[in-house]
């Protein structure tokens, strides 16, 4: 009997494993994905079912001769391709949660509907990430099951892109013979594979809402301008980021010198430069990463020239050039074969880009060119106008990564309030590029509206980290595995180890660096912090984002605006400890769409946390679906209605006011009257010099303190910002 029963049985198990994957037939060709189901349960944390294809790729890998050349598309193939894990993200510094690899031009798709089962096509919801100037981004497991329960199972195809990050994807310099914005071609070939093969998965080719976080946000506001993404999406959605906040005519990197063991790969420039360590236009990031084994090009064998230090507003590319193929800055105004300059990119190892991002904070943008960005936002709003209505918003405390930096490297211990806008400011003022008149008459806008009361002294040296814990080992021990852990990484803090990072090590580190060590003034002092970051998010994300709406409204598209204001502890391990402060920081309500494993199943969601999560849920689909939202009404012109975005979502009016009549209407206009929009194009390089292969073991060491700045600020008219 029990033979007889194993034999009655035995079709039926074979089904159900089988259907543990399902394969579908697209133009690309065939492939099979995996059912995934969370159960019915509701009431649990993740719940639903839904079919995954993962690593499903949308162009040949860009390795080789590819390499920094425009995507090529996937010809159709006649094999079962295995979409049910996924592939490496792009080379990227730091860490990061997964494989990563050069060939990584990927997408995923989930999907509650493929084959047979397709009733009526579902709208798509298109997800392009990016953080830190393009340097960082791609796919995470982790963050499935939050996507099966809190956005396809409400009736959505999911898709998140992979594109080049860095300098493989940002790289720009004039006459050298790589295209410029590859990574966003890499996007609109992913954005033309959706349309053409969607239908496959049950998806709607003419209800796609592409949306994006930070620096992603920013590329779907340049998709809404580029005449090359006509066509290609309907509707958009951004969150913490615009078109302002990662585009300009020529980029701009923030950079800090190699480390002591890198320096042989530097040249000299004709005059030394200046170093800026924070600015506040990047999030908070670890310093230093582990010592890795790589191969590399070197410079021919020559004496090692003196270190060179880099130019807070130095091109990136311009960094890689004399850097990786040892070209000068004379040589590179004398004009010579960019076939050359070519050749040696293509020949190095992705290595070296990497690790090249590792040791600079280079912030790559989104520049102008002849095809994706053919001119400039003003300009492409009134020759290509698209009504694409939008959900446009930002989190509560836009910029608090600014004062978790401080925190992180003790520089706010002691200051004043006055001393701490002073540091803030000379950033603002470098960042912006103004001086002298333009940045007194703009500090004193700042500080009446803000109610920072000036004080008389001039010469005020701004930042200086401490240098005098060297001798406490266990400081030393609690700093170094603060930096070189993947902590606050808006949209990745996924990455962060559990091993490695306990929910107490910030409050730890903070505690010995600020709590302890401020003369019994930390209240007062995180109060000042607090101002500090209120202004710090008016003047960069907020204002970008008014900004934004403006641009859109004069297209005629619908605005519909948010400010996430939950106050959550899930994610706080993540950030230095703040007081009885509590910032909703940047990044935060990423938590709440996407429900990541590694915040929500460490952490302890509370009942409104729950809620937050499926308002956000609810509301993005709804809009994806059919472009409305209950109780959320597009915002009039010049109006700024907005929501309030919470546990008890309000309607509310006059979005952003401070910022608004501060920078947007008194300190942009002077800012862009002061400065100077020329961009500077270099002549073609000079060839490389070739040198055989070798192996290089490099050790990282950057909490020596070696690496500082100083300003000097004079307050009269005449003022004047001095780096040395």
């Amino acid at each position: 009997m029990s033979f007889l029963l194993l034999l009655l049985l035995l079709p039926s198990c074979l089904l159900a494993q089988n259907q543990r994957y399902v394969t579908v037939t697209t133009p690309q060709g065939a492939m099979q994905g995996a059912r995934l189901d969370y159960g019915t349960n509701t009431s649990g944390l993740y719940y639903g079912s839904a079919y995954s294809f993962l690593g499903v790729p949308y162009a040949q890998p860009p390795t080789g001769q590819l390499r920094f050349s425009e995507p090529v598309a996937m010809q159709p193939s006649n094999s079962l391709y295995d979409a049910t894990y996924m592939r490496g993200r792009c080379p990227q510094g730091g860490s990061s949660p997964g494989p990563v690899s050069e060939d990584c031009l990927y997408l995923n798709i989930i999907t509650t509907q493929v084959g047979n089962n397709v009733t009526s096509l579902n709208a798509v919801m298109i997800f392009i990430g990016g953080e830190g100037g393009f340097t960082r981004g791609g796919a995470n497991q982790a963050e499935i099951p939050g996507t099966v329960r809190n956005l396809a199972s409400r009736g959505v195809v999911v898709v998140t892109v992979q594109y080049r990050l860095g300098a493989l994807g940002f790289f720009n310099l004039a006459n050298s013979g790589v295209p410029s914005n590859l990574g966003m071609l890499d996007q609109v070939m992913a954005l033309q594979w959706i349309q053409a093969n969607i239908r496959s998965f049950g998806g709607d080719p003419n209800r796609m809402t592409l949306c994006g976080h930070a620096d992603g946000a920013c590329a779907v506001a340049a998709h809404a301008l580029s005449p090359m993404s006509n066509g290609l999406f309907q509707q958009a959605i951004l969150q913490s980021g615009s078109i302002y906040s990662c585009y300009q005519d020529t980029p701009v990197g923030h950079a800090r010198p190699l480390p002591p063991s890198m320096q042989h790969l530097q040249q000299p420039t004709t005059t030394p430069m200046p170093t800026l360590q924070r600015d506040p236009g990047l999030a908070y990031q670890p310093l230093n990463q582990p010592q890795q084994q790589q191969n590399y090009q070197p410079p021919p064998s020559t004496p090692p020239p003196p270190p060179r230090q880099t130019v807070a507003d130095e091109d990136p590319s311009l960094q890689i050039a004399m850097t990786m193929c040892n070209v000068s800055s004379d040589q590179l105004r004398a004009g010579y074969s960019n076939a050359r300059l070519r050749t040696c990119l293509q020949s190095l190892t992705v290595d070296v880009f990497v690790q090249f991002q590792g040791y600079r904070t280079s912030k790559w943008v989104i520049v102008r060119d002849n095809s994706f960005m053919p001119g400039s936002p003003q300009s492409l709003s009134q020759t290509n106008p698209r009504r694409i209505p939008m959900i446009i918003g930002t989190v509560q405390d836009e910029d608090a990564d600014y004062v978790f930096r401080m925190l992180a490297d003790g520089s706010a211990s002691g200051q004043s309030e006055q001393q701490l806008f002073n540091g803030w400011f000379v950033d603002f003022a470098k960042k912006n590029k103004i001086n002298g008149t333009d940045a007194a008459e703009v500090k004193n806008i700042i500080e009446n509206n803000y109610g920072i009361t000036p004080q008389p002294q001039n010469n005020q040296q701004f930042y200086n980290p401490p240098q005098n814990n060297n001798n406490n080992q266990n400081y030393q021990k609690q700093t170094n595995l603060y930096l070189s852990t993947e902590i606050y990484i808006q949209f990745e803090s996924e990455s962060v180890s559990l091993q490695m990072q306990p929910s107490n090590n910030v409050q730890t580190y903070s505690n010995t660096q600020f709590w302890q060590s401020n003369g019994g003034n930390n209240q007062q002092t995180m109060q000042y912090l607090q101002v500090i970051s209120k202004i710090s998010s008016d003047a960069n994300g907020v204002s970008q984002s008014v900004s934004q709406v403006n641009l859109v409204q004069q297209q005629g598209g619908e605005t519909r605006l948010f400010q996430f204001t939950h106050v959550s502890e899930l994610g706080r391990n993540n950030v230095p400890n703040t007081g009885e402060w509590k910032p909703v920081f940047r990044g935060q309500d990423q938590y709440f769409l996407f429900m990541s494993e590694t915040v929500w199943t460490t952490g302890r969601p509370t009942s409104a946390d729950m809620r937050v999560a499926d308002e956000m849920g609810q509301r993005w689909t709804d809009f994806a679906k059919n472009g409305q939202v209950r109780d959320w009404q597009s915002s009039p012109p010049g109006q700024y209605n907005y929501c309030n975005l919470n546990a008890q979502p309000t309607m509310q009016y006059n979005y952003a006011p401070e910022a608004r009549r501060v920078f947007s209407d008194q300190v942009y206009p002077i800012v862009q009257e002061a400065t100077s929009t020329a961009p500077f194009a270099p002549s073609p390089l000079a060839p490389p010099p070739t040198a055989p292969s070798q192996n290089a073991n490099v050790m990282v060491h950057n909490n020596d303190g070696s690496s500082s700045w100083s300003v000097s600020f004079s307050l009269p008219a005449d003022a004047l910002l001095t780096l040395r």
